[in-house]
């Protein structure tokens, strides 16, 4: 053992061979105290080593070790006459073995298991956690959307799923409903939306389904009557924009139509022009604009009047061009959904 310029200064020379092992510093406070006086430079501390590696052996690279014991300790002293040493023989310390880096190891080894534990339970409460607040939040959501149903409606409430068909032209949707009640008639609607829940939008997953927040509830829209291409189908993408530029983040009024079988509620969403001067209805303006289909099979809670101002705006969109219209024989989203 020698001390050495760089780090580590403390070096052990293995006889016989070329290999240099480099000494932690923080391990050199244990050595016996005529080891720890004698590292200068010129100075020899010959003894039978017992080591610990700290880093894996590989070729070219200086391994790092502890010094767990030290015995037949030899301390050559070449400071004074470069040819004949100074020699000191260690007896009263020889069989000192102090154990060198040995207390972290031990600390290490106790602490491993320890902090296993401790993060194996932190995640386990963190698991816990986030899915009691999923539960509460997806109960409470339920209960705010659910609408009222009492047990003699049990039969005109009951669920219809979808049922796949290949004619061409029927609609197979994604909004096969659950529940839906009558909308009254546009004039009607007009002197209404002050009085329809106010709520704002938080994210926006696609052309016609939001998610919106009303106090700590958070609730799942999707645009009734409408239906626009989907995500990954052909001007999806610029649907969802569509939506994103016309309500995204703002306050908005819905009027509720019922539930889907998926416990999405189905609404018309209104939100005011720019000088708040008049509502204008979302639902009908994504039609204008060509970004969606008017889903005829699933409009029938409409008053006629409404219906009819649906299909004129998808024929005015059709007839002029305008958004998905402008690509030559357009898949409708229901026809897409189904051959996938």
């Amino acid at each position: 053992m020698q001390a050495a310029n760089g780090n580590p200064s403390v070096r052990i020379w293995k006889v016989g061979t070329k290999r240099i092992l480099g000494v932690k510093n923080e391990n050199l406070e244990n050595l016996p105290t005529k080891v720890k006086e004698a590292f200068s430079f010129g100075v020899f501390v010959f003894a039978d080593y017992k080591v610990c590696p700290l880093t894996k052996e590989k070729p070219g690279r200086m391994q790092m070790v502890c010094v767990e014991s030290m015995k037949n300790i030899r301390i050559e002293d070449y400071r004074e006459s470069p040819d004949v040493p100074v020699v000191t023989i260690v007896q009263k310390e020889t069989e000192q073995t102090h154990a060198i880096g040995q207390t972290e190891t031990d600390q290490a080894h106790a602490m491993g298991p320890l902090l296993l534990i401790g993060v194996v339970f932190v995640v386990i409460f963190v698991v816990v956690m986030m899915l009691l607040s999923f539960v509460v939040a997806k109960r409470d959501a339920r209960k705010f959307t659910k609408p009222q149903r009492h047990k003699s409606d049990h039969q005109k409430h009951r669920k219809s799923y979808p049922q796949k068909t290949s004619t061409q032209g029927k609609q197979q949707s994604k909004v096969e409903i659950a529940n839906k009640t009558k909308a009254q008639s546009e004039t009607a609607v007009k002197y209404q939306i002050e009085s329809f829940p106010k709520v704002k939008v938080e994210h926006i997953i696609d052309g016609d389904t939001v998610i919106v927040v009303k106090g700590w509830h958070k609730i799942r829209i999707r645009l009734d009557s409408i239906d626009c291409p989907e995500d990954g189908q052909h001007w999806g993408d610029i649907a969802k924009y569509g939506l994103i530029k016309l309500i995204g983040g703002r306050k908005i009024r819905i009027e509720e139509h019922g539930q889907d079988i998926y416990e999405r509620t189905l609404a018309t969403i209104y939100v005011q022009h720019g000088d708040g001067s008049e509502w204008m209805n979302v639902n009908e303006r994504m039609v204008t604009l060509g970004h969606a289909w008017v889903m005829r099979r699933f409009y029938d809670h409409l008053p006629k009047d409404r219906q009819d101002k649906l299909n004129r705006l998808e024929r005015w969109a059709r007839s002029k061009k305008i958004g998905l219209w402008q690509t030559p024989n357009p898949i409708p989203p229901w026809r897409w959904r189904s051959e996938r």
